[in-house]
């Protein structure tokens, strides 16, 4: 499920026609600025119900700019 996500996302973030760049990995020393960087944060796997076996996947996202 990461690898159908994480696209999405970055796809969702590339629409921002400010950003100059975005990563699916946080970059420390990114090629410009202003930046989006994302990575999974947490991933919880809870069993919510007998039915279902849901699994939850948390995103940090983060936007930089240069000052």
């Amino acid at each position: 499920m990461i690898t159908t996500l994480k696209p999405l996302i970055k796809a969702k973030l590339d629409t921002i026609t400010t950003l100059a760049f975005v990563y699916d990995y946080h970059e420390e020393a990114p090629d410009g600025y202003p930046v989006a960087s994302f990575e999974v944060a947490r991933i919880s796997n809870d069993a919510y119900d007998s039915c279902n076996n849901r699994v939850i996947y948390e995103f940090d996202i983060i936007v930089q700019q240069e000052v």
